[in-house]
């Protein structure tokens, strides 16, 4: 079992955007039972969530447990690989939560189940928390995006950043399927956050120089919806 957070319960977070500067209604904060980590989506088949699903995350426990307690730790590459796969394997099951908005494909899930390999547009941080709002809160953001010199195919969500806190561990996720787009360039979360995925091969100490406050976790997991409300991004009518 992974430590009981002192809150029984977590944020989930749904925000809408249909245009650049205008969100449908206001973004909704939904209560749910539990710590963040204990959310339960049944889209595995029971083989799967008992054997090799269940092997990770024991393999995880050693490495996760001290990060959600906030105890120091120095995360070695073989760490980070365990680490960065869980985060992984959580994401794609998370993303469930909204069926309609799952943008990693088919083929990515099953490369991830034979070979664990991360889809190489995933881009993971991590970092130590003294925020309580973050202590269990999950928000995700997710648009349709593409180059200005490449033509708007389909109008289905492509991308998306995922934040979420577990305890004392802040971990963000960011993603997009649109050709030619890596959000690292649009997205800077250097060097307050650790880059976990793609990995370094360097050691990674915890806690870091720079510990996430509220202010910084509100910033962090909004800075997709803060770009497309930027100059840089234009709006274009979806396909019919």
């Amino acid at each position: 079992m992974f430590p009981q957070e002192a809150i029984p319960e977590h944020d989930e977070v749904v925000s809408v955007r249909t245009r650049k500067v205008v969100p449908v209604g206001t973004p909704k904060v939904l209560s749910r039972q539990g710590g963040a980590i204990t959310k339960k989506l049944r889209v595995v088949c029971e083989t799967c969530n008992n054997e090799w699903m269940s092997e990770l995350e024991d393999q995880v426990k050693p490495i996760l447990t001290p990060l959600i307690l906030g105890q120091e730790i120095v995360l070695n590459p073989a760490m980070q690989k365990t680490l960065a796969e869980w985060i992984s394997l959580k994401t794609m099951i998370a993303e469930h939560n909204v069926p309609a908005d799952v943008i990693v494909r088919q083929e990515d899930r099953d490369k991830f189940l034979r070979d664990r390999m991360i889809p190489p547009y995933f881009r993971i941080w991590v970092m130590s928390s003294k925020s309580e709002k973050w202590r269990s809160r999950y928000i995700r953001h997710n648009a349709t995006f593409t180059l200005p010199s490449k033509p708007l195919m389909s109008p289905r969500k492509n991308t998306q950043t995922i934040a979420w806190g577990v305890g004392r561990l802040f971990i963000f996720v960011m993603m997009s399927l649109a050709e030619g787009l890596d959000l690292c360039d649009w997205i800077n979360v250097r060097p307050v956050v650790l880059r976990l995925f793609p990995y370094s091969g360097s050691t990674l100490p915890f806690p870091f120089l720079v510990t996430l406050d509220d202010q910084m976790g509100d910033r962090i997991a909004s800075s997709l919806d803060m770009l497309i409300q930027s100059p840089n991004v234009l709006w274009k009518n979806p396909p019919i």
